[in-house]
């Protein structure tokens, strides 16, 4: 229960990949409903009314990209259709252009990468797509 470590919890952002979504969807199983389809999640904190909170599934914090077969991503309509309740409005494409199977990243370009993801994060970049996807 997230109410155990006195955390508010709005949104929790995720990679792409479906690991990542399906650790999410168990990790905060007890605290979520994926019942509502609406890109939100419905949190049941104890006695508190419940809260809507938002997964969103964002391309620059996936692990480093390229030559495994197992960091390619699927195409985003396939992830829509098995993850309902998952924001992918922050994507850019449908297929995985990221992935190469001949160009494993850089420590250099994964930090790229990571410093853009951050400055969305902490720019509440999530907020924004949040609204534009639930319209």
């Amino acid at each position: 229960h997230m109410d155990q470590y006195d955390m508010p919890l709005d949104t929790i952002v995720v990679s792409p990949l479906r690991r990542t979504i399906e650790t999410a969807s168990i990790m905060f199983e007890d605290v979520i409903a994926k019942e509502d389809r609406n890109q939100r999640m419905t949190i049941t904190n104890g006695n508190t009314p419940p809260k809507k909170i938002s997964i969103i599934a964002d391309e620059y914090c996936r692990e480093t990209l390229g030559v495994h077969t197992c960091d390619e991503r699927h195409n985003v309509s396939y992830l829509e259709s098995t993850y309902p309740y998952v924001d992918f409005s922050m994507m850019e494409t449908d297929d995985d252009t990221w992935w190469s199977a001949s160009h494993r990243e850089t420590n250099l370009e994964m930090d790229a990468r990571a410093r853009v993801f951050l400055h969305r994060l902490f720019q509440r970049d999530y907020a924004a797509s949040t609204k534009a996807g639930s319209s």
